[in-house]
């Protein structure tokens, strides 16, 4: 359970807890591979749907997350992918984004790897807009609107993909994980 208010929340695999948003471990399909490298979740503290929703003051701590991540992937010659899916609103899921420590030319190689795998996820559930730049200036709360379901990718502080989704149903929600475990072999 990722919501603090819950009394299922377990504060035990929380690393970071900020005002607005904390950081916890994941252990249960980590995809860390070795001491030097980590998979965690970032998460607003408050009940939010998606990272998208998140107000500035929110985001902009959430941010300051992920850039001490990739300073801290950069010190052990590692990159990070950051993964989050938004969707299935219907069920109130708490906003997470992944993120996952790999090597240096597993980041690089993430562009190629990961439009390859939205496009192919797209041509089979949907009608629009398939991939969307997501810039690093803008980020995701640029690239999409608040409403839409989606899945984003971002590697490292240097901008990602966006996906939204059309058929919340049929949309694996694994993929990311996925994606990155096929990466990683």
């Amino acid at each position: 359970c990722l919501c603090q208010e819950s009394e299922r929340f377990s504060n035990f695999r929380v690393l970071f807890e900020g005002k607005h948003a904390f950081m916890q471990m994941v252990f249960e399909g980590s995809l860390s591979t070795d001491d030097e490298t980590f998979h965690c979740i970032i998460c607003p503290s408050n009940h939010i749907q998606s990272i998208v929703s998140t107000d500035e003051e929110v985001h902009e701590e959430i941010k300051d997350i992920k850039k001490g991540l990739v300073l801290l992937a950069k010190s052990k010659s590692k990159g990070v992918l950051f993964l989050e899916l938004a969707s299935k609103f219907s069920r109130s899921p708490h906003a997470s984004l992944e993120a996952i420590a790999v090597p240096l030319e597993v980041e690089q190689d993430a562009k190629m790897y990961f439009k390859q795998a939205i496009l192919e996820v797209a041509e089979e559930w949907n009608t629009n807009k398939k991939l969307i730049q997501i810039s690093s200036i803008g980020g995701i709360k640029k690239a999409v609107p608040k409403t839409f379901a989606y899945f984003s990718v971002e590697w490292g502080s240097e901008g990602g993909y966006a996906h939204p989704i059309e058929n919340q149903a049929d949309f694996p929600c694994d993929f990311g994980r996925s994606v990155v475990a096929g990466m990683l072999g």
